[in-house]
């Protein structure tokens, strides 16, 4: 809770803009999806809405965040003391323990029947359609309604904007006088590669990454010339003569409809899916950000490798939020299409890593739950949890039952 009465306020102080939005809460026994509803007897998402859309942006991110910073210091013993006796440090990690979890999964934990086994399929296999179907389709508009949001007038450069650029200019700083470290200490391998790898070190992991969004967009281009040949060509047969009556026209529909969609641009073009480029631009940037830190890693550094890696990752997100702000307020979205590209890659990246964590995590507790009803039918443990009743009744069970009890009485009341 206070994390999200602080995010509020934060975006108040920063973007301004504050309105009023209706809460819209149903009932205390209604089970609220992960991520959307599918279509009935079908793979298609009917609606998108659930608990990891509502509050990914206000926690789920800094959580996940937080939890593999935590885990970067832990694999570099930097909590060694902890395990000598360290109390305060000790009280650090628990405090830090309940922070994650706090932020993660306190809306899935007290979420009615989120861990039914039946419930849970769903939510996966919703997740898979919300990335992948149409090319991610559902996540783009989702992502351009609640983040992006052309022509809002966010500015990307605020408080918080200089305040990260201090941060890795002090880290830069740091970073800078391990390398001249490495240098002095292994001079005689290097040589003449000291300024190259100096440079290569302190650079962000972008390069490979937005080559292959270029030749992403490029190969689309090329191959929308030939499909916007063949509806133009698609038209001209199946063109309806005045004396073909209706039946021509629907031919003319059903072959439109066989070809790719038309963009808002007027051009036909190829979906690639997105899913496939976020995958394939966070691999592009670890084995970049990996290759040119190596040598800390060779010489043994591996705190130093590690600090390289965060420095590497602080920058590339500097870069995706300056990217927007650039996709935001531009009007050239020909020319920009490789770095929208390359921006919407790593978002959906990150969401796909999210909520990926946050279903994994919850898996354990679904089996859990499945266990307790089979084994003590009756008593739900996580409902006793929330509602202070291990019996309570899902809202169909409950109209079930009202609608049962009211017939019998009317019944009683007809005798």
């Amino acid at each position: 809770q206070a994390k999200v009465i602080g995010h509020y306020i934060v975006n108040e102080l920063r973007y301004g803009g504050a309105t009023y939005v209706s809460t819209g809460r149903g009932l205390p026994c209604d089970r609220r999806p992960f991520i959307g509803e599918r279509e009935d007897g079908g793979r298609g998402l009917k609606k998108v809405g659930g608990l990891y859309l509502d509050y990914a942006a206000i926690a789920y991110y800094d959580g996940a965040a937080l939890l593999c910073g935590t885990l970067l210091i832990v694999c570099i013993g930097g909590v060694s003391g902890a395990a000598a006796g360290d109390t305060p440090l000790t009280w650090v990690l628990v405090s830090l323990a309940l922070t994650i979890s706090s932020w993660l999964f306190a809306p899935f934990i007290f979420n009615p029947y989120q861990f039914k086994a039946r419930a849970f399929r769903e939510d996966v296999r919703c997740l898979l359609s919300f990335f992948v179907q149409d090319g991610g389709r559902h996540w783009i508009d989702w992502y351009e309604q609640t983040q992006l949001k052309r022509g809002s007038g966010r500015s990307v450069v605020d408080i918080a904007f200089f305040l990260v650029a201090f941060m890795l200019g002090a880290w830069y700083a740091m970073m800078h006088v391990k390398i001249e470290a490495l240098d002095s200490v292994f001079a005689e391998f290097l040589k003449d590669q000291v300024l190259s790898q100096a440079t290569w070190t302190s650079a962000p992991p972008v390069v490979a990454s937005l080559v292959y969004c270029l030749l992403a967009v490029v190969s689309s281009c090329l191959l929308s010339a030939p499909l916007r040949c063949l509806r133009c060509l698609c038209r001209r047969t199946q063109e309806p003569d005045a004396s073909d009556g209706p039946a021509g026209g629907e031919d003319v529909e059903a072959g439109e409809r066989a070809l790719p969609e038309r963009h808002g641009n007027g051009s036909c073009s190829v979906k690639h899916p997105l899913a496939f480029s976020a995958l394939a631009v966070v691999a592009l940037d670890a084995a970049e950000a990996a290759f040119a830190l190596s040598r800390f890693y060779f010489v043994g550094w591996s705190r130093a490798f590690v600090a390289g890696i965060l420095f590497k990752w602080g920058l590339m997100c500097m870069l995706v939020h300056l990217g927007e702000g650039l996709i935001r307020f531009s009007c050239c979205g020909r020319a920009l299409a490789p770095v929208e590209l390359w921006v919407r890659a790593h978002r959906m990246a990150r969401d796909i890593g999210t909520s990926s964590l946050i279903a994994a995590a919850l898996s354990p507790l679904v089996l859990l739950t499945w266990l307790n009803d089979r084994l003590c039918p009756g008593l739900s443990l996580h409902h006793l949890l929330i509602y202070r009743n291990p019996n309570h009744l899902g809202k169909e069970e409950f109209d079930g039952q009202a609608s049962s009890s009211w017939n019998t009485d009317h019944q009683h009341a007809s005798v």
